[in-house]
């Protein structure tokens, strides 16, 4: 069964991201994992533990609260298999071992802060899992909303190799919504147009080659 990890800091941005990993899992078939990674205040780290056990255990029981509570909504769908991880230290270190023992295959996280991926905390989470993991990130950014589904994708290509792999990974999230994918390359001055719409070309026969899905255009 396929594995979507899904990251949460309990703001509604990770909630919006819950939700369309929700979708995902039931018409994928795939089970849930929700993670919360709190923080220890750095005054805390210094401190005894004995000292601060009280602290540190109601940080962790708010923490459980927070992620009971989300996985009380997981319930209330249909039939999706799900489990909760709830865990302190490094995010990312927290996250790469979790993407690691469960075999994620899928990550669906949100963004927070104007829709830049390092303008808070959370964005930078992000912008480091995409950077680290060894799986796709899906990375929403605020105001994002999944009620009509979603009609097109854009892949921007470069024409490298390992695009054509990643086209194949994505038409499998595009045929969920049956989207269309839009491959797209945008020129720089370095090349004349006649050489680049051959080499658009040479990628779109060798993508359709490698790739079956029917709703792809290349511009």
């Amino acid at each position: 069964m396929r594995t979507i990890l899904v990251p949460t800091d309990f703001s509604t941005n990770a909630e919006t991201a819950l939700h369309f990993a929700i979708i995902l899992a039931k018409k994928l078939k795939a089970k849930l994992i929700l993670t919360h990674v709190y923080q220890l205040p750095t005054a805390m780290l210094a401190a005894p533990q004995n000292v601060l056990a009280d602290d540190i255990a109601d940080i962790k029981i708010k923490a459980e609260h927070g992620i009971k509570a989300l996985c009380m909504h997981i319930q209330h769908t249909e039939g999706i298999p799900y489990e909760y991880i709830l865990d302190s230290g490094n995010t990312i270190e927290v996250l790469l071992r979790i993407i690691h023992e469960k075999a994620v295959v899928l990550i669906v996280m949100g963004t927070r802060g104007n829709n830049r991926l390092s303008s808070s905390i959370f964005g930078s989470t992000a912008s480091q899992v995409m950077a680290k993991a060894h799986c796709p990130v899906l990375a929403l950014p605020e105001g994002v909303r999944f009620d009509k589904g979603i009609k097109k994708m854009t892949y921007a290509t470069d024409y490298r190799k390992n695009d054509i792999e990643a086209i194949s990974k994505l038409t499998e999230i595009a045929a969920v919504f049956n989207s269309q994918i839009n491959v797209l390359h945008i020129s720089g001055d370095e090349i004349d147009a006649e050489d680049d719409v051959k080499l658009m070309s040479e990628f779109m026969t060798k993508v359709n080659k490698a790739v079956s899905y029917n709703n792809l255009s290349f511009q």
